[in-house]
């Protein structure tokens, strides 16, 4: 009975072979969550829905019948949660989940129809060939067509992204055991929306494919055995129920306080200071740690934070809001594609290399569909040229799955077929970045705060960043990627970033998806690229000038990032003057 829930799904069936490329039923996903807003991870401007209960989605595939079941047998039935259950089932079984589920709790356990409403204390079950999708509190089930007619398929990937656009903090995705990487794409927009994702620990599946590609995201805020994970959302549900609305922090307050000192904690043991990052979403992201570690108020989760290291590196890791996709927002891209790309080749001098800086990469799909788009328009040009494109991030176990260039079959969905067989190849159930793809790539750490910026680039990205930034920080950075930019170099935001104060230094490409143009070769601050003084540190940073126009050459930045290496570990200053003894950069130990 259990084999005829998991026996023949379209997972382990077909992801344990080479998949086919990206084909219709990719676009037809893809079709399918375009309507659906991508959060901008702006979690302070989020309404406070005191109304809405929690919905927690549950992915699970082969060998998900036990967890599913072992997870009900520990859920209270007043939790005030609704638990959509979405599986992998084969159609040409009947589904006996209703039946199997509903031993194991009080709740009811209902197969989803279109039009349902969301009610708390419910279990939905998905039916076999169904795509699920909620918005407004409502469930939409639309049938599909049959997979022999299709490739593959992920309905927990696209339940979940609607899921984190529906609900946004009140979301809670949960992956189970099953093969493949189905919802590994969808757990990164919970997360960011503000979310939680927790995620059966791979130990304890029968497949751990789904579980391992999840964790390899980054996004796993808790990795636990069925029955601890039900006592997770249990008791995560129940207190974050009671702490809504939660205002922010006032200035001063005991809460502010514990908030400074915890990240004055993350300063010193993680080297990262989020001083000048936006107040409510750092309270937030704290509270929810606070909720997942089972503590009370924030002066018990401080106490936590300090005696754990492995809680502050949970900590960091979910403050760094680690978010990136293929493509992301294809209509941004299109436009990067026929009116950025086509001016750059023509305004670049063919003898020097073309350079591209993209920040905060996280785990690198940026820095590669950059990568992509380039080498394809070069050759439309029928041009042979150096093509560098530097990405950093201040995460450095992100740059290291960024650097390895492996992703999960879910990358389908945001990468066409085409090139998905030119620069990618399947290898020990991941798609593997070509040499072609890697080699134009230099992966190496920085931190807009703090180090000193690339230069004479033809384009930088930024991309929802500052909108985690203070005021001053934002104007800050916007400076930086000013200073690094070539004049009519290209300038590739956020939708929801602002260039601020400095938007006369920039020509408008697309005022929506946040494209400009430098408009001149200015020194816009005495010391721009240098170390950002945060609010929090007791030492001036020694300030120098720095010149009025980019350096006539190239640094190599793994070389600039062990120079600053250096200089933290041993203190002092240093400088680098060019050929006609002029300053060209300071560097001063943090």
């Amino acid at each position: 009975m259990a084999q005829q829930e998991q026996g023949r799904s379209g997972e382990p069936t077909t992801e344990t072979d080479q998949p086919a490329a990206a084909n219709p039923a990719e676009a037809g996903l893809a079709a399918a969550v375009d309507g659906i807003p991508s959060p901008q991870g702006t979690e302070g401007d989020q309404g406070e829905r005191q109304d809405v209960v929690f919905v927690v989605g549950v992915g699970a595939s082969a060998g998900g019948l036990r967890p599913l079941q072992e997870f009900f047998t520990r859920m209270p039935a007043d939790s005030n949660a609704a638990f959509v259950v979405m599986q992998h089932l084969s159609p040409d079984f009947k589904s006996l989940m209703p039946e199997l589920i509903g031993r194991q709790t009080d709740m009811p356990a209902v197969r989803l129809e279109d039009g349902m409403q969301v009610h708390p204390n419910t279990i939905y079950l998905n039916t076999p060939r169904t795509d699920v999708t909620i918005v407004g509190g409502v469930f939409h089930v639309v049938d599909r067509q049959r997979e022999s007619d299709q490739g593959p398929h992920f309905p927990i990937d696209l339940f979940f992204r609607s899921l984190a656009s529906d609900l946004g903090e009140h979301a809670i995705g949960i992956i189970l055991s099953g093969t493949g990487s189905d919802g590994s794409r969808g757990v990164r927009e919970i997360n960011e929306s503000g979310g939680v994702v927790l995620v059966q620990d791979p130990r304890t599946c029968q497949f751990d494919g789904m579980p391992q590609a999840t964790i390899t995201t980054g996004h796993a805020n808790c990795v636990q055995r069925p029955s601890e994970l039900a006592r997770t959302v249990y008791e995560y549900v129940r207190h974050a129920g009671r702490a809504y609305p939660r205002p922010t922090p006032e200035p001063g307050g005991t809460d502010s306080e514990l908030i400074d000192r915890i990240i004055s904690v993350l300063e010193k043991s993680e080297r990262t200071d989020f001083s000048h990052y936006k107040r409510t979403t750092i309270g937030r992201r704290i509270e929810r740690r606070r909720l997942l570690a089972g503590k009370s108020d924030l002066e018990s989760y401080l106490t936590v934070l300090e005696a754990s290291g492995e809680e502050r590196a949970a900590l960091r890791n979910d403050l760094l809001i680690t978010v990136t996709s293929f493509f992301r927002d294809p209509a941004a891209w299109r436009i990067l594609e026929e009116q950025v790309v086509p001016r750059l080749l023509a305004d670049t001098p063919p003898e020097r290399p073309i350079r591209i800086w993209v920040t905060a990469c996280a785990t690198g799909e940026e820095a590669y569909s950059i990568a992509m788009l380039l080498i394809e328009a070069l050759e439309a040009a029928g041009q042979h040229r150096d093509l560098k494109i530097f990405a950093t991030d201040i995460d450095e176990r992100a740059l290291e799955r960024a650097s390895a260039g492996q992703f999960p079959r879910a990358i389908v969905g945001d990468v066409d077929e085409a090139r998905l067989r030119r620069f990618f190849q399947w290898k020990d159930g991941h798609y593997e970045a070509r040499r072609e793809l890697r080699e134009k790539i230099i992966f190496a750490p920085q931190n807009l705060a703090q180090d000193a910026p690339f230069t004479r680039m033809d384009l930088v990205t930024c991309r929802n960043v500052l909108i985690y930034m203070e005021n001053e920080l934002q104007q800050h950075v916007v400076r930086m990627l000013h200073f690094a930019l070539n004049v009519n170099g290209s300038l590739f935001m956020g939708a929801a970033d602002v260039v601020g104060p400095l938007a006369a230094e920039f020509e408008t490409i697309d005022s929506r998806w946040k494209i400009y143009r430098k408009r001149r070769d200015v020194r816009l601050v005495a010391g721009v690229g240098e170390r950002f003084v945060p609010r929090s540190s007791s030492r001036p940073h020694p300030s120098l000038p720095t010149p009025s126009v980019a350096p006539s050459r190239p640094r190599d930045p793994l070389l600039i990032d062990m120079l600053s290496r250096l200089l933290q570990r041993r203190g002092g200053l240093a400088a680098i003057v060019g050929d006609d003894n002029e300053l060209v950069q300071a560097y001063g130990a943090t």
